[in-house]
């Protein structure tokens, strides 16, 4: 009887429990109560209304609360796997948690623990960082609440561009002390994950608009929001379909541009058969060409890996940097940093700190095609700002590409000479040329990447440096520009090649000695009748074939 009574009791406790978190459930806004049941029931495959460990990390992923240090990933593997098995201590049932639980209990939980331990380190990172007058420089504020709510997993295409600034001003008021340290970090635990949900909830927007299946949209879940406008950037007839060319340009504003005649034809062919590709053909275009790099043999990067893999066959955390250094893909700049640091995070879910081999590969190819993605915006708003229109852009890369015969993303003196000439652009001699070449090629590496190759046609359009009006008036040497220096001293048989080398200050100093002038002198009393610049190396040709001027 008294073990009849106690187990009603139980049974009263848990019925009671399950009810104030289907309550608390309802309590939520709406939003945050679609997306939680959005995503629950996608991964509740089996419709049992439960979900294990592994599928509750997936949904709180989903939803931003998967931690943004391993310390904190940990702690949601540790919070998961207890409440899964609480059901089994309790209940007796398998292990599993519902839909309320997860919104009740562990959703709040996960929330506790993050808003704590950042605080926590918050204050203790801000602790070296006030100024005399007790205060605390912005900018260095904003770096460390950055980095510890993992604000830099989100890249600017995904949902709403006002989370900065709302995190800016956040940051403002802890910085004119209207706010202490506690609401700080409350207020920023807030932000990013109402940002976080409604991202998720235009993910999954999305994934219903196309018909994605599960299987498709998870790879692409954490881009899905910039592949989208990157699609519909391409398709200006808005069809909702793309081929050939289209799907070409979207592949190289992807990073994913070809690195040899193989892959070229690879690419080339997949395009074909596929003919037009809605979104989700496109997607699986996308997958099936990472599929394929991957598999790509790279002997840097695979005596690299063997190399730094341990006993277990395993890659620790830091040694990634070598991998990208092996591949001269090491970042330099802090928004090369930030892509790095995004690639890693995405890939290290439940914070272990270590990779497997394949695991290791795929983040090198990832930050590979995420740097290549990033050069071709950088080149491409390089080019805008120079006055060319998106049309021509396209244009002169796709004539840069199609003389790129080794897919090196560079083009040698030859092969710029022949486009333009194809171009019929060239004022001037072959000589002149080649002074053009080698003062736009920065590196001295004797090859032109795309963004150079854009300069030397932004002289060509505009007859600027080399190419202008030989007419212009002169003055003094010092006066004069690198390229016209560069031409006095061609006139004096100096190569180009080592002319090119020279800085500012040796070429004045060589064309100086040279004309046997000095460089602030007045060139028309120096030599008599040379106003020009057409006089000037008229007069230099003279003073170098002395014999040939009598």
């Amino acid at each position: 009887m008294r073990t009849a009574r106690r187990e009603e009791r139980h049974a009263e406790k848990i019925q009671q429990k399950h009810d104030e978190r289907r309550d608390a459930f309802y309590r939520l806004v709406s939003p945050e109560r679609r997306i939680i049941e959005v995503s629950f029931n996608r991964y509740d495959a089996d419709e049992s209304d439960s979900l294990d460990p592994t599928e509750l990390r997936e949904v709180l992923a989903e939803l931003g609360l998967s931690g943004a240090t391993a310390e904190e990933k940990q702690a949601v593997v540790f919070l998961c796997e207890t409440a899964a098995n609480r059901r089994t201590r309790l209940e007796g049932r398998d292990p599993g948690c519902s839909m309320h639980e997860l919104a009740a209990d562990i959703m709040p939980a996960i929330r506790r623990r993050f808003t704590k331990n950042r605080r926590t380190v918050l204050e203790e990172r801000l602790e070296v960082l006030k100024n005399k007058d007790g205060k605390y420089p912005h900018d260095r504020v904003l770096k460390i609440v950055v980095a510890l709510w993992g604000l830099d997993t989100y890249t600017e295409e995904d949902g709403d561009p006002t989370l900065m600034h709302s995190v800016r001003h956040v940051i403002q008021e802890f910085v004119d002390q209207a706010i202490d340290t506690k609401a700080l970090a409350e207020q920023m635990t807030s932000l990013v994950e109402k940002y976080q949900l409604n991202l998720a909830l235009r993910q999954r927007d999305i994934q219903s608009l196309h018909r994605l299946d599960e299987e498709l949209f998870k790879p692409f879940r954490h881009e899905i929001v910039s592949l989208q406008s990157l699609f519909r950037r391409v398709d200006s007839d808005e069809s909702g379909y793309l081929e050939g060319k289209e799907l070409m340009t979207l592949f190289k504003d992807l990073g994913l541009s070809p690195t040899s005649a193989e892959e070229a034809r690879k690419i080339a062919q997949d395009i074909k058969k596929a003919g037009q590709v809605d979104f989700s053909g496109f997607l699986r275009l996308v997958q099936e060409t990472r599929n394929s790099v991957e598999l790509r043999e790279d002997k840097t990067l695979h005596f690299a890996l063997e190399r730094v893999m341990n006993a277990c066959r395993m890659i620790q955390h830091k040694d990634i940097a070598i991998l990208l250094e092996e591949v001269n893909c090491l970042p330099q700049t802090e928004h090369e940093h930030t892509i790095v640091n995004r690639v890693m995070r995405m890939a290290d879910p439940e914070g272990q700190g270590k990779f497997s081999e394949k695991e290791a590969r795929r983040i090198v190819l990832r930050v590979q095609e995420h740097f290549r993605t990033l050069r071709f915006k950088q080149d491409t708003e390089s080019a805008r700002a120079m006055g060319f229109s998106d049309s021509e852009i396209a244009d002169i890369r796709l004539a840069f590409s199609e003389l790129d015969t080794d897919y090196s993303g560079a083009l040698d003196r030859n092969e710029v000479w022949q486009i333009i000439k194809r171009m019929e652009a060239l004022p001037g001699e072959e000589a002149d040329f080649s002074i053009a070449f080698a003062h736009v090629d920065s590196d001295h590496s004797g090859e032109l990447e795309f963004l150079e190759f854009i300069r030397l046609v932004k002289m060509l359009r505009d007859s600027d440096g080399i190419f202008e009006s030989e007419t212009a008036g002169v003055t003094t040497l010092k006066a004069l520009g690198r390229v016209d220096l560069m031409r006095i001293l061609a006139c004096f048989q100096v190569p180009v090649e080592v002319s090119s080398k020279y800085d500012q200050v040796n070429l004045i100093k060589q064309a100086s000695e040279l004309l046997d002038i000095g460089f602030q002198t007045q060139i028309e009393k120096a030599l008599p009748g040379v106003k020009k610049f057409k006089d000037l190396l008229e007069a230099a040709k003279n003073r170098s074939h002395p014999q040939e001027s009598k």
